[in-house]
């Protein structure tokens, strides 16, 4: 029997060379996870690179607006799908209160609360 498919929403990092820096994260859950799915999130700059990724099911193309709305449309397109994992990653410095640092990946394991 085939596993279930374990549906990943990745969002990948802006500039190219971020983008590749951070890949080895994706190739890192196609080893272990064999039944993942991948949409990917990305700039029109970098949606290229992913085009032959394994277990793709779609690349949404993400330009930056005003005002942070772009975040907002994101969360709009992605909000019904139950997701297994999800992750952001950036690999240059960014603001943060809590870890600053040259290099950040943020991940979550999906799990629906019961209650």
């Amino acid at each position: 029997m085939a596993p279930q498919p374990f549906p990943i929403l990745y969002i990948a990092p802006s500039r190219i060379g971020d983008a590749v820096l951070a890949s080895g994260l994706i190739k890192t859950l196609i080893d272990e996870i064999p039944a993942a799915r991948f949409t990917i999130v990305a700039s029109g700059l970098t949606a290229p690179l992913y085009a032959q990724t394994p277990g793709l099911d779609g690349v949404i193309v993400m330009e930056k607006k005003r005002a942070s709305a772009h975040w907002l449309d994101l969360w709009r397109e992605v909000r019904t799908r139950h997701w297994g994992w999800w992750s952001t990653c950036a690999v240059r410095p960014w603001p943060s209160f809590s870890a600053p640092s040259a290099e950040r990946c943020t991940s979550r394991l999906g799990r629906r609360s019961t209650g």
